[in-house]
């Protein structure tokens, strides 16, 4: 039996997005392609995993059917997939687990399929929170890119986490000072801001509760990760991994069932 719990969780990964215009339309001629490849103006999900593992557990789900048409298309290094999950259509991208490569990976399936008005992304993760157990899956409403950090020195003021605040047995100074994060700036096509956390969807978040299991684009995201190694554990092990990714393709083709899209792109 597995999980799925509403929690905060840092996921190394920044979810790009874009608009697209009737002139990157008419200039690229792949654009025609892959609109007719989704059915023209059928609206789809996107679906992004970070793994061979994540991807081999959504293969042996047999969930997604891969459309006898125009099954993929191969376009700047990657291969994107066209089907559907549970009647929805869904365009199947992996992306590579590196930060850059999410974002990369986001920004071409955002740019060349305009049919889509969601991301549902999965893969698994390791935990510091040792209340979960393995295999169960976390669904973050908020979601950081911690990858940018300054080292504080000791006695400097302003960084987010202070190491002091984790001494054992009790709180104190300590000499390695604190880490201040780097915030992301974050552009649409009405303004500009600075921001820590990017907060997924809440509507999105409250259907996924709801799920019957023991369970910069203006688009709504969510995130399924299975846990597959415990705080301090230096390898997940692939029975462990295997569990967490099929776990949580589960729960993101459950999600996928239940969610209702909309057929123009809003928040």
């Amino acid at each position: 039996m597995w999980a799925v719990d509403m929690a905060v969780v840092v996921v190394l990964g920044l979810l790009a997005m874009a608009q697209i215009s009737m002139q990157q339309v008419l200039r690229n001629p792949l654009h025609g392609i892959m609109e007719r490849s989704t059915n023209n103006a059928e609206p789809s999900l996107g679906v992004i995993a970070t793994s061979n593992s994540a991807e081999k557990a959504l293969n042996a789900s047999g969930e997604f059917i891969l459309s006898s048409t125009n099954p993929y298309i191969d376009y700047a290094g990657r291969r994107f997939f066209i089907g559907t999950i549970r009647g929805a259509t869904v365009v199947y991208v992996k992306s590579g687990s590196l930060a850059i490569n999410v974002a990369m990976t986001t920004q071409l399936l955002l740019d060349f399929f305009i049919s889509i008005r969601g991301i549902v992304h999965f893969g698994s993760a390791g935990t510091v929170d040792d209340s979960l157990p393995l295999g169960n899956v976390v669904v973050p409403s908020s979601i950081a890119y911690t990858g940018v950090l300054n080292w504080k020195s000791f006695g400097s003021v302003g960084g987010e986490l202070t190491f002091g605040d984790y001494n054992y047995p009790e709180k104190g100074q300590n000499l390695l000072g604190t880490i201040k994060y780097e915030s992301l700036t974050l552009s649409s096509a009405d303004s500009t801001q600075r921001t820590l956390w990017l907060e997924a969807n809440s509507r999105w978040l409250s259907i996924a509760s709801q799920l019957k299991v023991s369970l910069t684009h203006g688009l709504p995201f969510i995130v399924f990760r299975g846990v597959s190694n415990s705080a301090g554990a230096a390898d997940s092990g692939s029975t462990f991994s295997s569990l967490a990714n099929s776990n949580a393709v589960a729960a993101a083709v459950e999600f996928i069932a239940l969610v209702d899209l909309p057929h123009t792109a809003s928040n």
